[in-house]
């Protein structure tokens, strides 16, 4: 079983963050597989804010051709990422592409990640396009940097790995194994609580991480 994660990046801003929480899920003995989702003809780099084919296809909603998701497959994926930069309010359109592309085709437990400049929750609006494809999303969040918002961003892995655990002990552990004390006592291990609104903070910024 992998953790699959998906992402697109321009800057490089979220392929840090990405490739940061592919590692750390590595690191809690996970395996890993990352997918750099983009368009077969990517974007100019100047101005990318004022490029008119970015703007067209935001506004058009058309999926774009895209290159990167060769070898993903959602029947080995235990749990999938997905990271983006935020354009113009939304999703960058090779992740929304991809998710076009794969919809009802992946019922792994799903995570959903954005970058933004604002400290605007753009994931929770993410979580809801990616459910009506018909992803299961159990998680999301919101980041301005990996700098800035680093315990967040661990919080989220946190939330992933509690629940691949999860799935993992309430699925593969024969009955009469899970009687034993040292499994009764990983099935009753803490999970990591919900991320809080911040101190005086009158807008959801960030994370919403949860099971339903």
């Amino acid at each position: 079983m992998y953790v699959c994660v998906v992402y697109y990046s321009k800057s490089g801003k979220t392929e840090k963050v990405a490739k940061y929480v592919a590692e750390r899920i590595s690191s809690l003995g996970f395996n890993v597989s990352t997918f750099f989702i983009r368009p077969s003809k990517d974007y100019f780099d100047r101005f990318l804010h004022l490029n008119p084919r970015v703007i067209y296809e935001i506004l058009s909603g058309r999926t774009v051709e895209i290159v990167g998701d060769e070898g993903f497959d959602s029947a080995t994926c235990g749990a999938l990422v997905i990271a983006t930069p935020v354009w113009y309010g939304t999703a960058t359109p090779p992740i929304l592409s991809f998710l076009s592309k794969y919809s009802g085709r992946c019922s792994s437990p799903a995570y959903v990640l954005t970058t933004s400049d604002l400290r605007v929750d753009y994931a929770s609006k993410l979580k809801e396009l990616a459910e009506r494809k018909g992803f299961n999303v159990r998680g999301y969040l919101s980041v301005v940097s990996l700098e800035s918002d680093l315990e967040r961003v661990n919080d989220f892995v946190d939330r992933v790995a509690a629940d691949l655990r999860s799935t993992s002990l309430g699925f593969s552990y024969p009955r009469y194994l899970r009687r034993l004390p040292i499994v009764t006592a990983l099935r009753r291990s803490p999970r990591p609580q919900h991320c809080s609104r911040p101190p005086g903070g009158s807008q959801i910024v960030a994370c919403r991480c949860y099971r339903p």
